[in-house]
This record gives structure tokens, sequence and C-alpha cells, in this order.
């Protein structure tokens, strides 16, 4: 979930956004290790998805960062991976 802070005087709104993070850490292991064994196969895993828009993901020493944008209107909840318990 994304937050904007308020500036007095302006008004916000709460739009729905279809977004999802996923961070895997994987203590000592390389860049380059985490891109082949954790990003990849999660970037694959997550375009087979229905609905996907666009995947943003980082490999750093240690953890990967997946960020998986959906059309506008994709209702996560009917997607498994998604649903919030």
């Amino acid at each position: 979930v994304i937050r904007a802070g308020s500036v007095t005087g302006v008004q916000t709104c709460a739009l729905p956004i279809s977004v999802i993070g996923v961070v895997t850490t994987y203590t000592g292991a390389s860049p380059e290790d985490i891109e082949q064994l954790v990003t990849r196969p999660m970037e694959e895993a997550c375009a087979s998805v229905e609905g996907v828009k666009r995947i943003n993901s980082e490999s750093k020493s240690g953890a990967s960062m997946v960020f998986v944008e959906f059309e506008w209107g994709t209702d996560l909840d009917r997607i498994p991976c998604c649903r919030i318990f």
C-alpha cells in the first residue's frame, strides 16, 4: 500500500494502486546469484499471472526486490498469491 502524506490546503484522495512487492533475502549470496537463483525465477512466475502490466526488480547482495504492477481494475483478490488473510 502506498500512501501520500497530506499537504496543508491540498485535498488528497485514496486511489487503488494495484502493485505488489516481494522482498526475498538470501544471506551471503552475491548479486549475481540473487539475480539468477531468485529474481529471474520470481519475474518469470509473476509474468505468467493474468493482468500483469509491468515488472521491476533489483538484485543486490543478499536480497531481491520484485515489484509487480497490474492493469488498472485488476481484482487482486482473484489472484491467489495476492490474497490478504
